[in-house]
């Protein structure tokens, strides 16, 4: 098992720059005793969406990052460097 920190060279390859891009919010409306769960989403660049069970509607960046957060999800973006 080999492993590399972000930024490194690998030995086979050029340098890698990895950025992360926001792609999902997980947040938990409600009490410690009960709520419910609703999904904010990336569908396109710069185009949320927030689903909630049957319903899904379009939302701006605002409401994303000013939601209570329970989890986020990231997607790598691997950026190779050219000779």
């Amino acid at each position: 098992y080999q492993s590399w920190a972000l930024g490194q060279s690998h030995p086979a390859s050029f340098a890698t720059r990895i950025s992360y891009q926001l792609v999902s919010v997980i947040e938990h409306v409600g009490n410690a005793f009960g709520g419910h769960y609703q999904t904010y989403r990336l569908t396109e660049p710069q185009r949320w969406v927030l689903v909630s069970d049957e319903s899904c509607r379009t939302v701006s960046w605002d409401q994303v990052k000013s939601c209570q957060a329970y989890m986020l999800f990231y997607a790598a973006i691997h950026q190779r460097d050219t000779p």
